[in-house]
């Protein structure tokens, strides 16, 4: 296990800024309409937001730590 500091925090808080732009890019390349009119671009993008909750959690954890 990686030692707890404030380097890690960091790395964790841009893998959500990562998992952000990935949302971003779908909505960009797919527009609003499609995720809302197809399932599985939908389904896409509700994952990323996922990604995007978990990161961002992770990092306020590995934060609150330090």
């Amino acid at each position: 296990m990686e030692p707890i500091g404030p380097e890690m925090a960091v790395r964790k808080l841009c893998w959500a800024y990562g998992e952000m732009a990935e949302a971003g890019d779908i909505i960009k390349k797919q527009g609003s309409e499609a995720i809302l009119r197809d399932p599985e671009q939908r389904r896409h993008f509700v994952e990323e937001l996922g990604d995007v909750m978990i990161s961002a959690q992770r990092a306020k954890a590995q934060a609150a730590r330090t």
